[in-house]
């Protein structure tokens, strides 16, 4: 069940009713009494007004970055999962001179990575959506979705993730199907949203995907890194809890610290992309980056379970690509200067699509391929927005 919102109005009425905001506090209680393995998150000595947000201060944020996505209708919503917990949903459409045949077009689901929520999107949607339906997804945990506790074992936690995403595609009213983007942390719940749900995915995307290979033999973490894990680990610290606790510096961190992503989203404004952006836009982004993530955590957390020295994951996709099924087309692209994969890829190795490809089983569709963007670093979506958009179109421009 979906209860809808006016997108392209005031930041204000995007905000959300009392009602919505009480139904992530009903979903959270929902799933405590569900499972006696769930813990809430902890975080009770931070006192609320010490950081400037609010579930308020969010949804306007995010009002003022959706509403600069150009020549599309965009419809948000929340969906119901049946636990009680809701997912925070933007449906792009721009049906052009044939609504019929396109309504029929095959759905594309956006997942966003870690820290992120649909907004971040923004460069993308309005381009994709030209070809088919577009959805995006706040992740359970995540943005304006409900913050809700998370297993400690971390295949429970996975499947937490997982399940919520059908449960919401059920929800939806979606077909099976889908073709499925994830970027980052996104791309490591797609691969196994794939793998438990294969009738339900038709093409799956991988953007820079983070959890997908182990760390390199002999690889030894630097010590910094080694502490910041060990500390983490003892006090059950989430990876933002240092921008929670800096309170109202908290948006000048994310100034500070992310000026590259302002750099992204900061253009001429000439709407090719169907982002509408001018000397603003970076810092109405960073504003919406930052109170994503300045509420109480969850998805947080969940992710934090995940980790293995904090850019590993605990259970890599490699070990069980085998699990994809044999039929599905898998695309890999990836950012030529991404840390990620400097880390992750020793000297001389193939690059994380290659291992993909190469590890999947004999016979399998190699549809897609793997396309690197030699430029870019970990946010190609935005970093060469251009390219991006045209591999994730060319790669499902022949389905239905």
């Amino acid at each position: 069940m979906a209860t809808s919102d006016s997108t392209k109005v005031s930041a204000e009425s995007a905000s959300g009713s009392a009602a919505d905001r009480d139904g992530d506090a009903h979903g959270a209680a929902l799933l405590i009494h569900e499972s006696a393995s769930s813990v809430a998150s902890s975080h009770s000595w931070l006192p609320h007004y010490w950081r400037p947000t609010s579930s308020f201060s969010l949804a306007y944020a995010e009002a003022l970055v959706l509403n600069r996505i150009s020549d599309c209708k965009l419809d948000c919503s929340f969906v119901m999962l049946p636990c009680g917990a809701e997912i925070r949903t933007v449906r792009a459409t721009a049906p052009g001179a044939d609504p019929v045949a396109y309504a029929r077009r095959r759905p594309l689901l956006l997942l966003h990575g870690m820290g992120a929520a649909v907004g971040i999107w923004c460069r993308n949607i309005g381009q994709l959506s030209r070809q088919r339906p577009v959805y995006a997804i706040d992740i359970l945990g995540f943005g304006r979705s409900s913050r809700v506790p998370f297993p400690l074992d971390a295949a429970a936690c996975e499947a937490r993730f997982v399940d919520s995403i059908e449960q919401w595609r059920l929800a939806a009213g979606l077909p099976e199907g889908l073709l499925v983007v994830g970027h980052s942390f996104g791309g490591y719940l797609a691969f196994c949203y794939s793998a438990k749900y294969p009738a339900s995915v038709a093409h799956l995307l991988l953007a820079d995907p983070w959890g997908m290979l182990p760390p390199p033999p002999g690889y030894e973490p630097p010590p910094l890194l080694r502490r910041i894990a060990s500390v983490m680990d003892y006090w059950r610290l989430d990876p933002l809890d240092l921008l929670r606790a800096a309170g109202p510096f908290g948006p000048g961190l994310v100034r500070r610290l992310r000026g590259d992503l302002r750099n992204f989203f900061d253009d001429d404004g000439d709407g090719s992309s169907g982002w509408v952006g001018d000397k603003s836009s970076g810092d109405e982004v960073l504003d919406y980056v930052y109170h994503c993530n300045a509420q109480v955590p969850s998805g947080e957390t969940g992710f934090r379970r995940l980790c293995h020295l904090i850019a590993f994951a605990r259970r890599p996709c490699l070990s069980r690509i085998d699990q994809l099924p044999a039929q599905l087309p898998l695309t890999v692209l990836y950012g030529g200067q991404s840390r990620l994969y400097r880390l992750e890829r020793a000297r001389g190795e193939p690059n994380i699509g290659e291992k993909l490809r190469l590890a999947r089983p004999a016979g399998s569709t190699q549809a897609g391929g793997v396309r690197e963007l030699p430029q870019c670093g970990h946010h190609i979506y935005a970093e060469d927005w251009r390219s991006f958009n045209a591999y994730v179109l060319e790669a499902f421009e022949g389905y239905a």
